[in-house]
């Protein structure tokens, strides 16, 4: 038995740690961010560096805290949660 998924609903937080609440609409988005993870993992477990068309990994600066998000136009961020990185470091 095959199933047409339609939508995925979906809850994160946005840069300002603003909590965003969202909706997938198509499965070829889906798709889409799963590949472009999927590609990101296995170019880590292969070469160390995440790096894919489209989608440069930087190495690690402690001043920036970059991260790697993956979302429908992924991308690296710098320092994504970085109020409650803080706040736990107090």
């Amino acid at each position: 038995m095959s199933m047409a998924v339609k939508s995925w609903n979906y809850t994160s937080r946005n840069q300002s740690g603003k909590v965003v609440k969202g909706r997938l609409e198509a499965a070829s988005e889906a798709q889409a961010l799963g590949k472009t993870m999927a590609t990101a993992w296995a170019n880590f477990a292969h070469t160390g560096n995440p790096s894919q068309p489209g989608l440069a990994w930087t190495p690690s600066d402690p001043t920036r805290c970059q991260t790697m998000v993956f979302d429908t136009r992924s991308r690296m961020v710098d320092d994504p949660e970085g109020p409650v990185r803080r706040i736990l470091l107090t």
